[in-house]
């Protein structure tokens, strides 16, 4: 073999075709199956992924949830703090605490937003230990303060049950008409 002489036409495309040939098996062996490798790797990447953002999902569910709860405990704990404040509160006139219930219920502090159009007390109900006394309230008011205002009787240190209401819109107006009924629940002295 003359390595001095120029390579023939048969030499040149027998060099073309074994190195074609090296080629397409280095690309058939090594870049295809890491062509597969990173194709797997994408897809397991991806499915990670989506499992990241289902636990962080609920991860935050969880959180939200322990936030509700931990805000609903509170409210309990305050509601049995009123519930003690009444049971350890003396009445000493039965009349004057009658008074002042509906005065507190008509109070402008008490109804703000809202306009109050009668507050009537009904005849006392004697049972065994305690006296009813039913009330009824009508009023109107924009839904928010109507709200407010079932809350500051939640929140009344007396001992007041709404038994019944109603709330109607009235006509084309924003406001709401609510008459509701109310008892209040005194010991005998």
């Amino acid at each position: 073999m003359n390595l001095n002489k120029t390579p023939s036409l048969r030499e040149k495309v027998m060099f073309v075709g074994v190195l074609l040939t090296v080629l397409y098996l280095f690309y058939d062996y090594f870049w295809t199956t890491l062509d597969v490798k990173i194709i797997q790797a994408k897809s397991r990447f991806d499915t990670t992924h989506e499992m990241v953002k289902k636990v962080e999902d609920q991860i935050d569910l969880l959180t939200k949830q322990i936030q509700v709860s931990q805000t609903a405990g509170k409210k309990h704990t305050n509601l049995a703090e009123n519930v003690k404040q009444i049971l350890k509160r003396r009445i000493v006139d039965i009349n004057d605490e009658i008074n002042a219930t509906i005065q507190e219920l008509g109070s402008a502090n008490f109804s703000k937003s809202i306009q109050i159009k009668q507050i009537k007390m009904g005849r006392k109900v004697e049972e065994k230990n305690y006296l009813k006394v039913p009330i009824v309230i009508d009023l109107t008011g924009r839904y928010t303060a109507i709200r407010r205002y079932f809350e500051s009787i939640e929140k009344m240190l007396r001992p007041v049950i709404i038994d019944t209401f109603s709330i109607e819109k009235n006509g084309m107006s924003k406001l709401l008409s609510v008459n509701m009924k109310l008892t209040l629940y005194l010991p005998k002295l």
